[in-house]
């Protein structure tokens, strides 16, 4: 894995500072000018890894150019080795990036079996069916739970929820906080959201009681080689509370 890392580190450099470099065309100078713009906004957020996609179309973009122009460059070379060296470097780059996506195509195989449909979406369903029309349900995972259950959602950080953003800008920062202001009929977190959040509370317990649980941890360690693990791992694990006014101040949620 290290090794990965540190050849796509090696390829992004002369990708992002190709713009510098005034012997190549203006075309591929404008493309890594945009990746460069693009990394300083990267190196400022947390990553996720679906946010890389287009950039990382650039980065292919800038590194032909880079290799149109050592080709031209190779032609004239006195070296017999110039071309040779340079196709080889090509290759392996190629052979590189169709490892990364062969490795990715089965990650995101196993994603959308396991966690997409047979989570997130089975957790829609399973609300559509059994919650009254008019409740409300406070998660992070908006889509597929959002598109099946047909609820209103309190979803964090507000991307469908004004009550959400105006929570947060009004000081409501947390899961307890938001949950205590907003009082959702459901809550759909995972076990570490429940652990780092402070769920386990008494007086939250008081209020809601656990209805489902989503857990897939054992199947995702039963596949023996599964590129992006820890991703799918966050995942894969979901615990549904439901609103209630005499729940169980005792029920806990197995956090392995």
């Amino acid at each position: 894995m290290v090794c990965v890392v540190n050849f796509g580190h090696a390829l992004a450099l002369p990708a992002v500072f190709a713009w510098v470099f005034l012997q190549l065309p203006a075309a591929g100078r404008r493309v890594s000018l945009a990746l460069f713009v693009g990394a300083l906004y990267l190196c400022a957020i947390y990553v996720y890894p679906w946010y890389l996609a287009p950039w990382t179309a650039l980065a292919s973009i800038s590194l032909a150019f880079w290799a149109d122009w050592a080709w031209a460059r190779a032609a004239n070379a006195t070296s017999r080795w110039a071309r040779p060296a340079l196709m080889t470097i090509c290759v392996t780059t190629v052979a590189f990036e169709a490892m990364l996506l062969a490795c990715v195509t089965w990650e995101m195989r196993v994603q959308q079996r396991m966690i997409e449909d047979g989570g997130r979406k089975i957790i829609g369903e399973w609300l559509r069916g059994n919650a009254a029309p008019g409740d409300r349900v406070f998660l992070e995972p908006l889509g597929y739970i959002g598109y099946y259950s047909q609820l209103k959602a309190y979803d964090y950080p507000g991307l469908s929820s004004r009550e959400v953003v105006t929570a947060i800008r009004e000081g409501a920062t947390t899961y307890p906080e938001l949950i205590a202001r907003l009082k959702p009929d459901w809550l759909i977190l995972r076990p570490l959201e429940v652990e780092q959040q402070g769920i386990t509370d008494v007086n939250m317990r008081a209020h809601y009681r656990v209805a489902k649980v989503i857990d897939h941890a054992r199947e995702l360690r039963a596949i023996p080689f599964l590129p992006g693990r820890g991703w799918l791992e966050f995942d894969s694990q979901f615990v549904v509370f439901q609103r209630v006014h005499d729940a169980d101040p005792e029920a806990k949620v197995s956090l392995r």
